[in-house]
């Protein structure tokens, strides 16, 4: 039989790529046997219903004729049953054509044994090739990260969060609880790539409400200098100890200073970052000026503004303001603190909302409880990056 007789399937949603593909025409190179223990198998007119790799796995090899035994027609077969028949043969072997699959029936596939995800005409979630929108002109490396994946799955630097000291434990907390510690710190992940991201090598920062410093300490590791404050006495003690801790070329000065009256001069800073008190959700100091005991969220809010007007105060034209804020709930009504946060920054300011990044908080991601399964909700897994430019 000559291999040209057969033709090739224009609807098989199944594909070989590459390296399996490679090893497919290997095999049949060793093991031509295995062709007519596997043959291909067509319809009457000679159209591959499954076998569609090994026929062009043939071509590769540069078969022009082949014995009768491996081909085999599937004659008595009804339209239902080669349908079926197309996707039960590839069900273990290749990869998916999603574009050709979403034509088909997805409820007779899974009755067929095929388990895939959820068929559309979009690309199919989490491709193995992701547009990182490069084009190969090297602003990864700029970047320090793939930007296909900009929040979500970098890896832990340990070379950073191993000079992380530990927080202050909860002394109430129970055995086998997923909270022990009696503070929250933003993500380290997060932290780097908000560096990485908003600043540029010779930028000076000053980080406001800097609490555990986790922002000032990974700024000194990656070479950049600037000050950070708090006015909590407990914070302050902390981050000279933290800031001695982590190592790299930085400077980073430690102050007791309000954020919305830190007396620097004007137009000197580059990058603001700070990570406030998410209202009262964190209970920190006793001071009364502490932001997390304004005793109402009205009261939060304008003090959110007097920051936001402080941080424009003093940077310089053209730089940013960035926080990390959450949302929160009011008798099991969720607030929508973020969008709040933004009006109340941009209420005695002029700063321009310049971008908005939803990043997962990962050492929440297990954090589903009993109480809140009784809700119909999930815990909060996620907070916002918001940036102003002035």
């Amino acid at each position: 039989m000559k291999l040209s007789d057969i033709k090739p399937n224009p609807n098989n949603p199944r594909l070989i790529k590459d390296d399996r593909f490679k090893n497919l025409v290997k095999s049949i190179e060793e093991f031509p046997k295995m062709m007519k223990l596997r043959p291909i198998i067509v319809d009457n007119n000679m159209i591959i219903l499954g076998g569609n790799m090994r026929y062009k796995a043939l071509q590769e090899l540069k078969f022009k004729d082949i014995p009768d035994e491996w081909v085999k027609k599937a004659s008595e077969l009804n339209e239902e049953e080669i349908r079926r028949f197309i996707i039960a043969d590839n069900i273990q072997h290749g990869d998916w054509d999603y574009d050709l699959l979403a034509d088909w029936d997805s409820q007779e596939m899974l009755d067929w044994g095929l388990e895939i995800p959820e068929i559309n005409n979009a690309i199919p979630w989490n491709p193995e090739e992701k547009f990182d929108g490069s084009d190969n002109d090297g602003i990864e490396l700029k970047a320090g990260y793939r930007l296909s994946s900009i929040w979500y799955g970098m890896e832990r630097n340990t070379e950073i969060t191993k000079y992380m000291l530990d927080l202050p434990a909860n002394v109430n907390a129970k055995d086998g609880a997923t909270v022990k510690l009696n503070y929250s710190r933003t993500n380290g992940e997060e932290t780097e790539r908000i560096i990485k991201t908003y600043m540029r090598n010779s930028d000076i920062f000053y980080e406001m409400c800097c609490g555990w410093m986790t922002f000032s300490s990974t700024a000194k590791y990656l070479g950049y200098s600037g000050k950070g404050s708090d006015i909590w006495d407990k914070s302050i003690e902390y981050c000279k100890k933290q800031i001695e801790a982590m190592p790299g070329t930085g400077n980073v000065e430690i102050e007791c200073a309000d954020c919305r009256n830190t007396k620097e001069p004007d137009g000197y800073y580059d990058f603001i970052h700070s990570n406030p008190p998410f209202f009262s959700l964190e209970s920190y100091s006793d001071n009364d000026n502490d932001l997390a005991a304004t005793g109402s969220y009205d009261l939060w809010l304008n003090a959110m503004s007097d920051m936001g007007k402080e941080a424009e105060r003093i940077i310089k034209l053209g730089g940013l303001a960035n926080f990390v804020i959450n949302d929160f709930r009011k008798d099991s009504i969720l607030k929508p603190m973020h969008s709040d946060f933004i009006n109340a920054i941009q209420k005695k300011s002029n700063l321009k909302l310049h971008d908005i990044v939803i990043a997962e908080v990962v050492s929440q991601a297990l954090r589903f409880r009993k109480h809140d399964y009784e809700r119909k909700r999930t815990v909060k897994c996620h907070e916002y990056v918001i940036t102003f430019k002035k």
